[in-house]
């Protein structure tokens, strides 16, 4: 006979009977070390995190429930009996695994075939969302959160000091110490305990805080470190009573550090720590009225100068403008965060410091909207209110600092919403709230955070490839499946971020973050190991097209933008094939003196690119060229073509030239192509350069149609 599945309530009341049995925290001290903990050999690789984001581990929020759970009744230190320990930590598995299937099983019951195909959103429903929100993947890395949070309050030094005991700067420094001492103490518990029986195994001493070495690795007084320390420790007088549904307000979550009864102090999970140095702050700040006010200025600077510093550090100070008021005649209609004008392109940046209320990752749907619409929707209606504007006559964009960004060739306008703080599954529900439009100008827009931006600015290296991953986003959107943003710009590091036009929908699995993960690591922590993933970072390297990318993606001309884009879009086989034959080319070409050219669609862009190897002079190099993309872009009707003249012998760029126009009729053209020899796929690319001599009334081999005297001769 088939029983009812329990309800929350019950489940949740096992587990409180649970972590208040004797010597549950050494449970929770095994299932810290079991799921947290991250050991690698000589390097650390994507193999070694892929563990963190898998599905067989708690994750911190579970993991925060247990002690939660754990702190509503008196704590018992002893530690169980081998069986006992084992039953602690199987029942603490079993527990939460039924918890999670209870909250599936509402979010997702109903669910069908017919009602997704009818254009139902599994995914728009409150139940669903908070599901989402509860288990979604840490959008931040801990040293994020470590080292932003100095920034974040660098101008409340003066108020932390004397409120709490603590600097922004001594923040930072004692979790960098308190990280590395706890574990040196926890490999020292490690090796203790092979030397002990079974019966006295337990890893509890290892997650202790030995405040003397932390204030002697980071130069402090131990005075400074309990200090700090004090100020995210749990009051156990407290008692935790309000705490009783697994997604409730918990304590433990922003005060991460217990205290035995002997005065020692115990920290079971790092991540809460950090992430409560870089919020909890701003919250003791509202308790303080007088001073709130210049709290909240300060946040403000914060998002939007740490913004602008990371897209200066990609785009240069001359493509970045911060706080540009929009003004149509004398009317001010609009202000941008942050623009960037690169080639064509435009970039928008508003941003929001706005974090998920307590009853919307409860799964109140109305919340959940309110608070979405606070945080995203409103950032992203204002950029599109400023994007509208560039093709209007007599609009004028004014930076404080004076300059007046030029937006008079923008032909594509990208908004990105950025939010300051954590905002869990926020990919999701941007999917399902943000009310979004696309045009010829307007694309899609980015949801995000400043950790994804801190991410991204940091793993791409120049504003060539950021502006791929933007387009391609844009583009793929709608196709994507994701929780969490670093889950698909692991994905495009990895393998590009094209979706086949067969697929309707990829889900990505949080897992292919995990190399992204590593090389983070590498660069942030000072890991040893890789800090560039294999992927679309290496796969151009030493290939012809690699050399050109390299030559033009620091360069905003607008020739060179879209071509650039063009050619990181290709998938590898067709980069490889391309550039073997362009290295044929340009050798024949340098040894012969003659002239080569290649021309390929670019279907998914409306766009082709044609390649000319010759040595002519300049303007007759350039008036051939552009003939030959005038008519290939009729034969193609296409909206937009391509070109690149290289050298002989070195293959290095002379110039490019770009012709953008909607298709027409027109009587000359029609005749050319009419005659002209079909466009070149990839796929058919030759292995090598035929080398054969052409009559000169011949028909010129770049398929013009023209006779060869008449054309490239």
């Amino acid at each position: 006979m088939q029983t009812e599945p329990r309800t929350e309530r019950e489940i949740f009341d096992d587990l409180v009977e649970l972590c208040s049995r004797p010597g549950y925290v050494h449970a929770v001290a095994y299932l810290c070390f079991r799921d947290n903990v991250i050991r690698y050999r000589k390097d650390v690789t994507g193999d070694d995190f892929a563990k963190m984001r898998s599905f067989e581990r708690l994750i911190r929020n579970e993991i925060n429930a247990l002690i939660g759970c754990m702190v509503k009744a008196e704590l018992d230190w002893s530690l169980p009996a081998p069986a006992g320990m084992t039953e602690l930590i199987e029942l603490s598995d079993s527990l939460l695994a039924e918890y999670h299937d209870r909250m599936t099983a509402d979010a997702y019951g109903g669910m069908s075939a017919e009602a997704i195909q009818s254009g139902f959103d599994p995914m728009s429903t409150g139940e669903a969302l908070r599901e989402a929100v509860f288990y979604a993947a840490e959008s931040a890395y801990v040293f994020q959160f470590r080292d932003m949070a100095c920034d974040r309050y660098a101008n409340d030094g003066d108020w932390l000091i004397d409120k709490k005991g603590y600097s922004p700067i001594d923040a930072r420094e004692i979790c960098r110490a308190l990280f590395d001492s706890q574990n040196q103490i926890l490999a020292s518990v490690l090796g203790e305990m092979r030397k002990k029986h079974p019966s006295e195994w337990t890893v509890l001493e290892g997650f202790r805080l030995d405040i003397d070495d932390i204030a002697a690795r980071c130069g402090k007084t131990t005075e400074e470190v309990a200090k700090f320390l004090s100020a995210f420790t749990y009051q156990s007088e407290k008692g935790h009573k309000d705490y009783s549904q697994i997604d409730d307000f918990n304590e433990v979550a922003v005060t991460p550090i217990l205290q035995a009864p002997n005065g020692a102090q115990y920290l079971f999970q790092y991540y809460p720590l950090v992430e409560a140095s870089y919020d909890s702050p701003f919250y003791w700040f509202s308790e303080d009225k007088e001073y709130f006010p210049t709290a909240s200025s300060n946040r403000g600077d914060f998002t939007e100068t740490f913004l602008t510093e990371r897209l200066i550090s990609i785009f240069g100070s001359e493509s970045v403008f911060s706080n540009v008021d929009v003004y149509e005649g004398k009317k001010r209609i609009g202000e941008m965060d942050c623009l960037v004008v690169f080639g064509e392109y435009a970039l928008i940046f508003q941003a929001k410091s706005q974090r998920l209320t307590l009853p919307a990752r409860k799964g109140k749907l109305e919340k959940l909207k309110d608070d979405f619409g606070r945080a995203v929707q409103k950032a992203y209606d204002q950029a599109v209110t400023c994007a509208k504007a560039i093709p209007k006559e007599g609009v004028r964009y004014v930076c404080p600092d004076g300059r007046e960004p030029d937006l008079s060739n923008i032909e594509r306008v990208y908004p990105v919403c950025v939010l300051a703080d954590h905002y869990p599954a926020l990919a999701m529900q941007a999917r399902s709230f943000l009310k979004s439009t696309t045009d010829s100008l307007l694309g899609a827009p980015l949801v995000c955070d400043l950790f994804l931006i801190d991410v991204v600015t940091e793993m791409l290296p120049s504003p060539l490839r950021l502006l791929s991953y933007i387009t391609l986003r844009a583009q793929f959107g709608e196709k994507i499946l994701v929780t969490n943003e670093l889950a698909t710009f692991g994905y495009y590091l990895r393998q590009n971020l094209w979706v086949d036009d067969a697929l309707n929908m990829m889900l990505l699995d949080d897992t292919v973050a995990s190399e992204l993960d590593a090389a983070m690591t590498v660069r942030r922590d000072g890991l040893p190991g890789k800090d560039t993933l294999k992927g679309i970072l290496t796969k151009l390297k030493n290939t012809r097209l690699g050399k050109l990318v390299a030559e033009v993606e620091h360069d905003p001309n607008q020739f060179s933008v879209g071509m650039g884009l063009a050619i990181l879009e290709m998938g590898e086989d067709s980069v490889r094939k391309m550039s073997s034959t362009l290295d044929l080319m340009i050798r024949d070409a340098g040894r012969t003196g003659g002239h080569h050219d290649l021309t390929i669609p670019l279907e998914h862009r409306d766009a082709g690119l044609s390649i000319h190897v010759n040595s002519d002079p300049n303007q007759e190099a350039s008036d051939k060229l552009r003939s030959h993309m005038l008519y290939r872009k009729y034969a193609q009707r296409a909206g937009n073509w391509f070109g690149l003249l290289l050298e002989p012998t070195t293959g290095k760029p002379r110039f490019g030239a770009k012709v953008r126009a909607p298709h027409a009729f027109d009587f000359e053209l029609e005749a050319i192509t009419t005659k002209a020899a079909p466009l070149q796929k990839f796929e058919d690319l030759p292995a090598q350069v035929v080398k054969r001599k052409i009559g000169r009334n011949d028909p010129c081999p770049c398929g013009s149609g023209k006779k060869f005297k008449r054309c490239c001769l």
